[in-house]
């Protein structure tokens, strides 16, 4: 009874740190093919239109002060840094005049 009950501690023991092994394991890697333009700065007036409309639509309190336009994957992403009187924001829009 005594080897049953020690066989059956090893075994259970030996499941326990295969468990705990198991979940310490790294995550696998996932690559990505994302080719990240560095970001330039440009003009104000090198917006899109649809960029500049969105600013006058919802944004109207604010001034803009400086423009980035940079490339994710072959998609144009321009970040506007703007502010009023309170504070100032960082926003990001897609060609098309959408926050991201």
């Amino acid at each position: 009874m005594k080897k049953v009950s020690l066989v059956l501690a090893i075994v259970a023991l030996s499941l326990t740190s295969s468990f705990a092994i198991a979940q310490n394991a790294e995550e696998p890697i996932v690559e990505t093919n994302l080719v990240i333009q560095e970001k330039v700065e440009i003009s104000l007036s090198e917006l899109p239109a649809a960029i500049s409309d969105a600013l006058t639509a919802n944004y109207a309190d604010y001034e803009a002060v400086k423009a980035f336009k940079s490339s994710v994957d072959g998609r144009n992403l321009y970040e506007l840094e703007l502010k009023n009187e309170d504070s100032s924001v960082t926003i990001t829009f897609d060609e098309e005049g959408n926050v991201v």
